[in-house]
């Protein structure tokens, strides 16, 4: 009497393995290319404002080593004083974190040009936020020219009345001395000077501004950044494709070995 067979079974093969599944596979290509189309619909369209700033031609950008300049210039743009600044500009719409992720500078290795783009949800706030960033750093870069000479000014001024105090300190000893009254009163010319040098590198901050605004380019805008539901449908797709056909090839079938070795 014949008992059962101990031969093993032979598995199914490739096309069957894909027949048996098809729905399966079916269901992975639907859901992976839904699932594409509609996170790219939830992705917003960027635009890039585009600005381009000359560097090493005035306004004390002048170095022996342009590309240098143009380097620590480019660093510049994107220090915290600047990304501040132009937060306070916008009205605070961005944090400095948000700016810094939607705000690109790259100097440039042949010429004396910064190129800076600023990522917008419209070509008008693109071009207006890269105009912004390069206006916020003219201002700081000024100002921080005009507060140094200012600084230097106030020191020279301290220094200034303590040397007149202690000459006034030699007057009391020696009335009338021609040599310490002339010396005194050559030293508050000289305050008087220093107090006009300081409203003078206050007005020159704003000049300042001004020419170097005259550096820079006008901000364009491009797109950067755009949804493609269709091919991320199709992208979607074939991954799920892929899934599907693997789960079908190697999963299921092994799945169904360990079934029979149970049973």
């Amino acid at each position: 009497m014949d008992g059962p067979s101990n031969e093993p079974q032979q598995g199914p093969s490739l096309m069957e393995s894909l027949q048996r599944s098809k729905w399966l596979i079916l269901t992975a290509v639907l859901i992976g290319a839904i699932a594409a189309f509609a996170w790219s619909w939830t992705q917003p369209v960027r635009y890039a404002g585009v600005i381009r700033v000359f560097v090493g031609t005035g306004g004390g950008l002048e170095t022996a080593d342009s590309s240098l300049a143009v380097t620590r210039q480019a660093s510049f743009l994107t220090s915290p004083a600047v990304l501040d600044r132009t937060v306070r500009l916008i009205g605070g719409r961005l944090t400095r974190k948000e700016l810094e992720k939607r705000l690109m500078v790259e100097p440039a290795r042949d010429a004396n040009v910064i190129t800076v783009r600023a990522l917008d949800n419209t070509p008008q706030r693109a071009a207006t936020l890269a105009d912004t960033v390069v206006r916020a750093y003219e201002t700081v870069l000024a100002t921080s020219a005009a507060r140094e000479q200012i600084n230097a000014i106030r020191k020279r001024q301290a220094l200034l009345k303590v040397q007149i105090a202690e000459l006034k300190q030699q007057l009391q000893a020696q009335p009338g001395n021609p040599v310490l009254l002339t010396s005194i009163d050559a030293k508050n010319q000289e305050l008087r000077r220093l107090a006009g040098q300081v409203e003078e590198a206050t007005r020159s901050a704003a000049g300042a501004t001004r020419r170097l605004e005259t550096l820079r380019g006008t901000a364009s805008d491009e797109l950067a950044q755009q949804p493609q539901p269709l091919r991320n449908a199709v992208i979607g797709g074939l991954l799920g494709l892929l899934l599907g056909v693997g789960y079908a090839v190697l999963v299921q079938p092994a799945r169904r070995r360990i079934l029979q070795a149970m049973a």
